[in-house]
């Protein structure tokens, strides 16, 4: 009978001395990963076990004290676009979001979009993941990305159903025929929605059209006119029929809807500056195109965005390709770490 498809990656199978290096080297599909100076490398040990169900993942992860990161390098530099849904069933765990400290316990849920940089630093780890395409995401609930790093603690009602939910299915998997898949995928996957909508709707406003109906209308908007350079808060009103201060409590969260602007324009450059593509274009010219007419202005911004100048990161983006093996090499389609052709090839897939 055929099985869901999975993976196990262990590192009990491989040598000491070799155990961290692989594991980062195979979490680097997605991750910077750097081990917590309280523990050994010859003590570290880590497991993930993954099964694909539909067009989602469900990953069951232990691992040694580390700390993660996706720097906005990587986000442009990398191709991975999902979203996980992280369930902790160890900890603690703990993120910045919005310049301050988070910390999640046993049982919270916590929404990640890894197509927004992030840091977080875990204890001994034990969580259940479950990573969606973010294209799906995005159709469901369609401004999910202000919930970046939100949670739903363990108290609340539907954290304790996708919990007991995710912990019945894991369980399940190794019986299910590959089959019966799609009749397991798709209520988790809906389950999951389900919590992504309650995070993000937290902060939502009691209006008659939902905040996040409303907000996903005006960011389209606002990335349909990025390169034009007369962008400003009174066009995009006008053009998605907002009124101006409806439009600036949508954005109050993002420091208004100016800044809004800037850092999308500026997440574009950046995307073009590191991406793998032919490099034709000067810094100034790739600045100009994203709606950026004064260079030295757009330099002190990417900066004070990104932490380094905008030739930094068309630099990173070259190095790293250069030392890029090819596709066949660095994503494996079989074994063990065939999760990282799941990862790149399969969940972030439009």
């Amino acid at each position: 009978m055929e099985r869901l498809p999975s993976t196990v990656f262990d590192t009990a199978s491989f040598r000491v001395r070799d155990r961290y290096d692989l594991w980062r080297d195979s979490f680097s599909v997605a991750f910077g990963y750097d081990l917590s100076p309280d523990v050994a490398p010859k003590a570290f040990h880590a497991r993930i076990e993954n099964v694909l169900l539909g067009p989602a993942m469900l990953a069951h992860y232990l691992a040694s004290a580390a700390s993660y990161e996706r720097s906005a390098v990587r986000i442009a530099k990398d191709g991975v676009d999902m979203v996980m849904l992280q369930l902790y069933l160890g900890g603690p765990a703990r993120y910045e979001h919005n310049g301050n400290a988070v910390r999640c316990g046993v049982g919270d849920l916590v929404l990640m979009d890894l197509a927004q940089p992030l840091n977080t630093w875990h204890d001994t780890q034990h969580n259940l993941t479950l990573c969606l395409p973010r294209a799906l995401v995005v159709d469901a609930v369609p401004s999910f990305e202000q919930a970046h790093l939100g949670a739903l603690r363990a108290s609340h009602p539907l954290a304790g159903i996708l919990r007991s939910h995710l912990l019945a299915v894991q369980q399940a998997v190794p019986l299910l025929p590959a089959s019966e898949g799609s009749q397991i995928a798709y209520p988790t996957i809906d389950l999951a929605l389900s919590a992504i909508r309650a995070i993000a709707s937290k902060a939502s406003d009691p209006v008659d059209v939902p905040r996040w109906v409303q907000r996903s209308q005006t960011d389209a908007v606002i990335d349909s006119m990025l390169p034009n350079p007369d962008l400003s808060p009174a066009l995009v009103a006008a053009t998605a029929n907002c009124s101006r201060s409806r439009l600036y409590a949508l954005y109050q969260q993002d420091g208004g809807v100016a800044s809004f602007i800037k850092r999308r324009r500026l997440k574009a450059t950046l995307r073009d500056l590191a991406s793998p593509g032919p490099r034709r274009s000067s810094v100034a010219e790739t600045a100009d195109r994203h709606g950026f007419r004064n260079l030295s202005s757009f330099s002190r911004a990417f900066k004070a965005e990104f932490g380094m100048t905008p030739t930094d990161a068309r630099q990173q983006g070259v190095e790293a390709i250069q030392a890029r093996p090819n596709a066949a090499e660095h994503v494996r389609r079989v074994g063990p770490r065939a999760y990282e052709y799941w990862v790149k090839h399969l969940l972030s897939s439009a």
